[in-house]
């Protein structure tokens, strides 16, 4: 079996304004991957190609932490 995959993942920040110098803030990543597979089977001797599959998935991570900004 091969498979080729690719793959992107921005950062996501969300920021809420307290005042004019204090921010809380947390950031979140959106992985997207996008990949092909093929497989060759060999039964008693005899190879088959089975079709090329598409594979694709789009997942956003749950933030993991909160920061507390400070602007001077």
């Amino acid at each position: 079996m091969n498979t080729y995959t690719i793959g992107f993942g921005p950062v996501l920040r969300l920021e809420f304004k307290i005042s004019d110098r204090l921010h809380l803030s947390t950031e979140s990543t959106l992985y997207g991957l996008y990949g092909k597979t093929s497989e060759t089977l060999s039964i008693n001797g005899i190879l088959s190609d089975e079709p090329k599959k598409q594979v694709s998935s789009l997942r956003l991570e749950l933030p993991q932490s909160l920061f507390f900004n400070i602007s001077f």
